[in-house]
């Protein structure tokens, strides 16, 4: 057996008998503590969320950037307030961790001095972070809730300005649970939320790596050839060796050494990569991740073929591929939030709740256009915080424009006026947008389709006169920042509402229908009837 493998197949008994209390011991168990956060958002997606965007430390396996919500929020405001993210050595513990520090604690090694029982830990709440600055962010972080432990645990500090700090405690133990059912249904453990012997001994018997998957990959989802972990048989090649380059190079992220071979730390590198961008932390690399990683990260081997196999809009690879600036400082200050892509986000985010409840008259919306359902949800985010800044009749700016995706009246006759968020309204609008992309694919056929996409919306805001360079295409739209601020809620939005398949578009529609009248108005540069 390589001692790749060897490492990879290694228990959590291993570690705690080999290992000591540093990063490279809490790196060593990734893969695993990944499996188990998979599995907690799998019981209850709505426990932890992201805050990769507002810590430093996410390039190690060890520090796994998420929290409970309130305690993200809180920690916005403390970053927000220093204008830098905050260097981090631990966020999130999973129970693996938890329950290492703990025995570590107990034998008296290295500086581990507290560590609560797993399954009893602030750390496994998602309420608690460990920063080697805490005598710089100290009070900043105090004056938003978050409390230092003292000096004999210095650089921990918990969020404890919640009414249920306790929320969530056994959350941790059932995930790791339900991990090991899953892989060891012989075996199968009480999912009670108890750590008892019975867990424990399960824990120890864990390989820390992670549980190898036997995964196959359907054969609608092939192309070129999938990669991914096979610890029977590593693949290897120079398609491995791409992938490794780009994901240390474009995206921060450590695949271990760079050597061709798709080992377990390229797995435990490809599924972070995964979790940050939203998509399925399976580790395999497929035609989705493949596009979301783009052209630097690994080459493009017949990617529009295998978009085609995979059922998945050309447009909504090219919403996954691009970058954006996000909001600007006026568009986020509205939110009280910097600047950013992350603060696109978070407004994305709060506005989900709302843009759920027409969700279907969006996708069948999408499916029309050929465009991302994501997209238009955004647009509807952005225009009226989907219908929250509408006024009792569906109306805003004064009066001048409908719906939740804002129809000027000015410039379009409008299909309906009487509900802001059904189908005749979001069909428009869709239209509209559509309308705006082929014009500008039709005037800038030699921009790429990431310059093509923005131009679109350009023209949605202010006018399809309005897009005339790929880099000043918000020169002359609302705030200044119309389409990077939409394109950026949008990839916030893909991980919410699913791809619209291909095989679904609406046959009625066609890209080479003639485009409709030019115009610099707002919203929408076609002619709409």
């Amino acid at each position: 057996m390589s001692s790749v493998v060897a490492v990879a197949l290694a228990t959590v008994a291993n570690v705690l008998d080999r290992g000591s209390p540093c990063l490279s011991s809490m790196a060593t168990v990734g893969g695993l503590s990944l499996q188990c956060l998979d599995r907690l958002r799998w019981l209850d997606p709505d426990a932890l969320v992201g805050i990769e965007h507002l810590v430093d430390g996410t390039g190690s396996p060890a520090v796994i950037a998420f929290s409970q919500p309130v305690a993200r929020d809180a920690l916005a405001r403390v970053v927000a307030r220093m204008g830098r993210r905050l260097p981090v050595r631990s966020v999130w513990r999973s129970l693996v961790q938890q329950y290492l520090l703990y025995r570590w604690s107990l034998r008296g090694q290295g500086n581990v001095h507290l560590a609560a029982r797993p399954g009893h830990s602030a750390d496994e709440l998602g309420l608690a972070l460990d920063t080697a600055v805490f005598d710089l962010w100290r009070t900043a972080l105090e004056a938003e809730g978050w409390q230092w432990l003292g000096p004999r645990d210095q650089g921990h500090f918990v969020y404890t300005a919640v009414n249920d700090w306790h929320h969530h405690t056994d959350l941790s133990v059932r995930a790791f649970q339900a991990l090991w059912n899953f892989h060891r249904p012989e075996q199968s453990l009480e999912l009670d939320g108890s750590f008892g012997p019975l867990t424990e001994n399960a824990l120890l018997l864990s390989p820390a790596g992670g549980f190898p998957t036997d995964r196959r990959p359907a054969s609608s989802e092939r192309f070129e050839r999938l990669l991914f972990w096979n610890p029977a048989a590593l693949q290897s090649g120079p398609e491995v060796r791409w992938l490794q380059s780009g994901l240390a190079r474009d995206h921060g992220l450590a695949p271990g050494q760079v050597d061709g071979r798709f080992g377990p730390m390229t797995a435990l590198a490809v599924r972070r990569f995964q979790w940050r961008h939203g998509l399925r932390p399976d580790g395999i690399v497929g035609p989705v991740t493949r596009a979301v990683l783009g052209e630097r990260g690994i080459p493009d081997v017949g990617l529009a073929e295998a978009m085609a196999k995979a059922n998945v809009s050309s447009w909504d690879s090219v919403l996954l591929g691009l970058s954006t600036e996000g909001a600007s400082s006026g568009t986020a200050a509205r939110d009280r939030l910097p600047p950013g892509p992350e603060a696109s986000a978070r407004m994305a985010e709060r506005d989900w709740p709302r843009l759920k409840a027409f969700a279907e008259p969006l996708r069948q919306a999408a499916r029309a256009v050929d465009l991302p359902v994501a997209l238009l949800a955004a647009i509807a985010s952005r225009e009226s915080r989907a219908g929250q800044l509408l006024d009792a009749g569906g109306w805003g700016e004064r009066g001048r424009a409908f719906g939740v995706m804002q129809v000027d009246q000015r410039v379009h006759r409008l299909a309906a006026n009487e509900d802001p968020s059904g189908p005749a309204h979001l069909h428009q609008a869709a239209r509209i947008l559509r309308r705006g992309l082929d014009a500008v694919r039709q005037r800038h056929s030699d921009w790429r389709p990431e310059d093509q996409l923005r131009g679109a919306l350009a023209a949605y805001d202010a006018g399809i006169d309005s897009v005339r360079h790929p880099q000043w295409l918000d020169m002359g739209t609302t705030g200044g920042d119309y389409s990077a601020d939409v394109l950026a809620r949008a990839r916030w939005l893909a991980r919410q509402v699913p791809f619209v398949p291909t095989r679904e578009r609406h046959r009625g529609y066609s890209s080479r229908r003639p485009v409709g009248g030019g115009g610099s108005q707002p919203h929408g540069s076609g002619a709409d009837a």
